[in-house]
């Protein structure tokens, strides 16, 4: 008996000498598995994570102030908005980067007081007797612009040169007037249509601290042709990293 309790205690003792041994090779399997992976990883992701190229969604998103003549958009404020769609980077070193992209717009030129028509030469017009229960009348436009610019980065402050190409597309151009009828209740005019000029060019600076900041931007020539003539627009405002 003393024999057989010896014999059983000698094998459960080989048996875990040998499941540490086994145990102790897979660790050391895994470990050279890791080294080899340590090996290939970096030189994998070294293109990818350091950003030579990128390609971002939703990069950005601007908010701006049109500068403009106070007799032909009088008593509020006309703006415009713009987010990027897709922007695609290529940055050969950390303080220098190209960008072009694509990026949707809105922009809005907006008055109080006076009222805004579609004329018979189907351009944006100011109306000659405007209502006198006006509320605000509103030139909308939508459109798209492609952007490209050079971006230098010092630490955590940006800066962007660039241009960008903008195409407003017709059928969104329109006219809302807001009004008070008869029984001094508000209603809503829309008169689609309107021209403007669809394909314009304007030239920006961004000015940004770690991603958020403040931009100018220039578009020279007619933007909105016949009785307003609107040209050479300026606008400002607040530039977003999202």
């Amino acid at each position: 008996m003393k024999k057989t309790i010896i014999t059983i205690a000698l094998c459960i003792l080989a048996a875990n000498v040998y499941a540490q041994e086994e145990q102790k090779s897979a660790k050391d399997r895994l470990s050279e598995i890791e080294g080899m992976a340590d090996q290939i990883i970096p030189g994998k992701s070294k293109s990818s994570s350091d950003g030579i190229f990128k390609a971002n969604a939703l990069s950005h998103l601007y908010v701006g102030e049109h500068i403009l003549d106070r007799n032909l958009f009088p008593g509020n404020r006309s703006h415009e908005v713009g987010l990027n769609i897709l922007e695609l980077s290529l940055a050969p070193a950390k303080w220098i980067s190209f960008n072009v992209g694509c990026d949707i717009k809105w922009d809005r030129f907006i008055s109080k007081g006076k009222l805004y028509e579609v004329d018979s030469n189907g351009q944006f017009a100011l109306s000659a007797a405007p209502a006198p229960k006006n509320l605000k009348s509103k030139i909308c436009a939508f459109g798209f612009s492609a952007p490209a610019d050079i971006a230098f980065r010092f630490g955590k402050v940006g800066l962007k040169l660039g241009a960008e190409a903008v195409y407003d597309l017709d059928r969104c151009n329109k006219v809302k007037n807001k009004f008070r009828d008869d029984n001094g209740k508000k209603a809503k005019d829309i008169i689609y249509g309107g021209e403007i000029q669809n394909f314009r060019l304007a030239y920006f600076a961004v000015l940004d601290f770690d991603g958020d900041g403040v931009y100018i931007k220039y578009c020279p020539g007619t933007i909105l042709p016949g009785s307003i003539n609107l040209e050479n627009l300026i606008s400002v405002g607040l530039y977003f990293d999202i």
